[in-house]
């Protein structure tokens, strides 16, 4: 990464100075991986870190969990979500993880205060710690122990990315992106789970395919189509009030589908209405 990757994309202006500069790299891709427009460098190799929770989620709804563990919309809508730690995102978790037969104690994602203010505020006034339910990734962790429990799969060590897991997550999220797992560049998230890096144009393509599988095998299509319905039925599950996200698919109800990620990665598709996910 140089800063020839990226271009000015926004200016920041107090009377007729240009005070602060915004730069930024995108691609526009269609799920035909046809690249229709990018700025800066659409080849950008980078991390998306939590953008990659959809992917992260797949093989779970691909393989049977949401019938595994009777989930509801609302329970793999927070599988992808960065969420805000409200009482109402603790409870959906408190909720469906005995189904799976784990609890916050088994979560490796580690713990912070809930990002929603109000909820942080009101724990601290109760005097309570904030767990590992609080923590923005929890979701995602939660999916994770139950990808691996319904393969009677060790849920000890489950973030290592020599866990089978681990190495199931990273090839269907490569299979989305036209990749191979070798492909992709491995790191650690913030919340200890493996997180992996490819180009722009490689993202894009599996966001578009995830609001637009055709072509896909059906099993495949149809889990995307789960997903992708679960995110824009309760986009207050995907981050929380008064956050991007969530206000975006509130605002457009059913015609977008984003999930922003760390360092201001952020796809964005337009679903349309030919795509099946009604």
């Amino acid at each position: 990464m140089t800063h020839s990757d990226f271009i000015p994309v926004a200016e920041y202006t107090r009377g007729s100075i240009v005070e602060s500069m915004q730069i930024g790299a995108a691609a526009i891709v269609d799920n035909q991986n046809n690249l229709l427009a990018s700025l800066g460098n659409p080849q950008l190799v980078t991390y998306p870190r939590s953008s990659a929770k959809p992917f992260q989620a797949l093989s779970l709804i691909e393989d049977g969990g949401a019938e595994a563990f009777d989930l509801t919309d609302q329970e793999i809508a927070i599988m992808c979500a960065s969420h805000s730690g409200t009482e109402k995102h603790v409870t959906v978790l408190q909720t469906l993880q005995p189904r799976i037969g784990i609890g916050p104690e088994d979560l490796l994602c580690g713990t912070h205060p809930p990002l929603n203010k109000a909820s942080a505020k009101a724990l601290l006034l109760r005097g309570e710690e904030p767990n590992t339910l609080h923590e923005n990734c929890s979701g995602k962790h939660t999916g994770m122990l139950a990808n691996a429990k319904m393969r009677g799969l060790p849920t000890k060590d489950y973030i290592n990315p020599e866990h089978p897991l681990q190495k199931m997550i990273i090839k269907a999220a490569a299979e989305m992106m036209d990749m191979t797992a070798d492909e992709f560049i491995l790191g650690t998230d913030g919340c200890s789970a493996p997180v992996f890096a490819m180009p722009l144009t490689n993202t894009a393509l599996a966001f578009a395919r995830l609001c637009d599988p055709a072509g896909l095998p059906e099993k495949r299509a149809a889990a995307l189509r789960r997903i992708a319905r679960a995110m824009m039925a309760h986009p207050d599950m995907v981050a929380g009030p008064e956050r991007f996200d969530t206000i975006l698919m509130q605002t457009f109800a059913g015609q977008i589908v984003i999930k922003g990620g760390a360092e201001g990665f952020l796809p964005l598709v337009q679903v349309l209405a030919s795509a099946g996910n009604e």
